[in-house]
């Protein structure tokens, strides 16, 4: 599945968790903007489904680690899901690069 497809799973709310999942799989190695944002309105989404939201949350953390950009995005809005996973997400990556691991 291309980019814009897997943007468009990934926000239909009538798409599978699983499906979302695997969309969200496709767009972990993005730096687009768009995805960016994508990623982040799920994130927001009260409604989502917490293992979609997890899973949003540790792709956001990656991202925005990869590209040096952790300050860029605001995640008051996240909700307690996406959070804890994009938490846990920098926090383990904090700690290899400190262990060298």
């Amino acid at each position: 599945m291309d980019q814009e497809q897997s943007v468009r799973v990934l926000l239909d709310e009538t798409a599978s968790t699983e499906e979302r999942i695997q969309a969200i799989g496709e767009l972990e190695n993005s730096d687009s903007p768009k995805v960016l944002a994508a990623l982040l309105s799920v994130a927001e989404d009260e409604a989502a489904p917490e293992t979609v939201a997890r899973e949003v949350g540790q792709v956001i953390a990656q991202i925005l680690l990869r590209g040096n950009r952790i300050y860029d995005v605001s995640f008051a809005d996240f909700s307690g899901p996406a959070y804890l996973a994009f938490d846990q997400t920098v926090a383990q990556m904090q700690e290899q690069l400190r262990t060298g691991e």
